[in-house]
């Protein structure tokens, strides 16, 4: 085989090698293409937002393993390919790695017998601190944290114990904690140290701002969240009344405004009613006293101190006779015991301000407004206003400009995923394409000539002025073939007999300048042709 490759190759003119050799530096640059876009890893994230020691023991363990791994993100994050993702993640995970930044209860797993208390007291407290960090961790807005708890040491009498306080910096994700999540995070850690109270508990971002702790009176904490509460309260108010006028007159067709004023002052209120207001009521208890005497005796004495006598007295006479009569009731009122208290957040006066579409008729303006008044529970006594004005809304040009930019955007993204799939498969159908010509091309540049057939050549008595010699077509830019002639053909076909001589030099001459190939096969045809008739002589002799 490797010797025909050899005999083809020897045969080719400079055209032909140059032209086999570009194609095969074509099929050759077109598979290692294809094989390098076929073992191109699809990246997915293995961790991410790791600190700087962390990212390099992973990078450390992924290098001992031998995995490929892209670093983006500034180095925080690690990408290997998809195919391994959660193999890396549990052979990283029982390698301890990543590291925990943090130290939780977990710290006196590897406590000795020769630790002091005040060691003991430390690594309590760094206990503490990492799992109160890891609890804050889980809120979805954050995304780190650090607790610092400031423990005083017990004093023997009470009023010499110092209360015990707390600091906490969280890192966002989004933009700010809302005002309830910040004090979930206080009764969190107040929740977790003994006598500490969520008012001593310092709750900061990383941006500087100060979330909670160390409020004043005018602008506490408590004044913030009832400004988030109005906020909440017009917001959602809002809301349901936008989707009412956009289900009624379309969207973007109007615009609604809420302003309220909530009254926060808690009040309790007790009362005590009798009943009956005014009158007798029910007879409890009933005393009757009466005294008298008869005879002689000397002036009239006044009754027992403090009640009041009810009745006739007789003034000594003649006869000496004294009569007394006390009578004493109590009544019983029912009582009635109302206490009421009121709770924050009662609306104390609310403002609604729509704007609807130049479009619409007043007679559905004054249908909106009814509608408004109704929903939004709009009362008069109480000062609350309704306004419907009839305006020209731009939000309906710019709504109309967002939807044609996103369909524009998304036809643009299909057209980028088509236009990646057509790449994608028509590299691939090119590169078969072009592996199919060059196998088809070089299958026919290594498949023998088909020789035709010995034309019947002139008789050697013509004469060699009436036969012209045969010369390539011009303009065809083809080779002719020659064909395959013995010795003799060629010496009778010159006039010559076995001797060559000039005109046989010329004639091959010939034949080797129209076709080099055919001619030096031609040679070889000779060569062995001749080679079993030297032998035979060779053996005669």
């Amino acid at each position: 085989m490797l010797e025909q490759l050899r005999e083809t190759w020897d045969s080719l003119d400079s055209r032909r090698r140059a032209a086999l050799v570009a194609l095969a530096v074509v099929l050759v640059g077109g598979l290692i293409a294809v094989t390098v876009w076929a073992a191109r890893p699809s990246w997915a994230v293995l961790y991410g937002d790791l600190s700087p020691r962390d990212a390099q023991a992973v990078v450390e363990a992924l290098r001992e393993q031998g995995v490929r791994y892209r670093l983006v993100a500034g180095g925080a994050t690690i990408e290997v390919p998809r195919e391994r993702l959660y193999e890396l993640r549990l052979d990283l995970a029982g390698e301890g790695l990543p590291a925990a930044s943090t130290v939780g209860f977990e710290l006196f797993d590897r406590t000795s017998f020769s630790s002091s208390d005040l060691q003991n007291n430390v690594n309590l407290q760094r206990a503490l601190q990492g799992e109160l960090e890891r609890s804050i961790c889980t809120l979805a807005e954050i995304s780190s944290a650090r607790v610092h708890l400031a423990v005083p040491e017990e004093r023997l009498f009470s009023d010499q114990q110092e209360a015990p306080s707390a600091s906490v910096v969280v890192g966002l994700d989004s933009g700010r904690l809302a005002t309830a999540q910040v004090a979930a995070i206080a009764q969190l850690v107040a929740s977790a140290v003994p006598a500490l109270v969520p008012a001593a508990v310092t709750v900061v971002d990383t941006a500087g701002r100060v979330l909670s702790g160390g409020w004043d009176s005018a602008g506490g904490l408590q004044t913030m969240a009832q400004m988030e509460a109005t906020r909440a309260f017009e917001d959602g108010l809002r809301a349901h009344l936008q989707s009412m006028l956009d289900s009624v007159l379309g969207a973007h067709k109007s615009v609604v405004r809420v302003q309220a004023e909530l009254d926060f002052q808690s009040q309790e209120l007790t009362r005590e009613t009798l009943q009956p207001p005014d009158g007798q009521g029910v007879l409890r208890r009933e005393e009757l006293t009466q005294e008298q005497y008869e005879g002689s005796g000397g002036p009239e004495v006044g009754g027992p101190a403090g009640l009041t006598a009810i009745g006739s007295r007789t003034s000594p006479g003649s006869g000496g006779s004294y009569e007394h009569r006390h009578e004493s009731r109590e009544y019983d009122y029912s009582r009635q015991h109302e206490q009421v208290t009121s709770p924050p957040g009662q609306v104390r006066r609310l403002a609604v301000a729509v704007v609807i579409d130049e479009g619409l008729s007043s007679s559905v303006a004054r249908q909106v407004q009814n509608l408004v008044e109704a929903a939004a529970g709009i009362d008069s006594e109480r000062g609350d206003r309704v306004t419907v004005e009839t305006m020209a809304i731009e939000a309906i040009k710019v709504a109309e400009e967002q939807t044609k930019l996103a369909e524009s955007a998304q036809a643009e993204r299909q057209r980028q995923q088509s236009m990646g799939r057509a790449v994608r498969y028509g590299s691939i159908i090119v590169m078969l394409a072009m592996i199919a010509a060059a196998s088809l091309m070089l299958m026919r540049t290594l498949r023998p000539a088909q020789r035709p057939e010995a034309k019947t050549r002139a008789m050697p008595d013509e004469p060699d002025e009436e036969r012209e010699p045969e010369t390539p077509a011009e303009g065809t830019g083809e080779t002719p073939e020659i064909s395959p002639v013995s010795v003799e053909e060629l010496q009778a076909s010159a006039g010559l007999g076995a001797a060559p001589d000039e005109p046989l030099v010329t004639r091959l001459s010939e034949m080797g300048a129209q076709a080099p190939a055919d001619f030096a096969r031609q040679l070889r045809d000779w060569v062995s042709s001749a080679e079993p008739e030297g032998g035979a002589e060779d053996g005669e002799s």
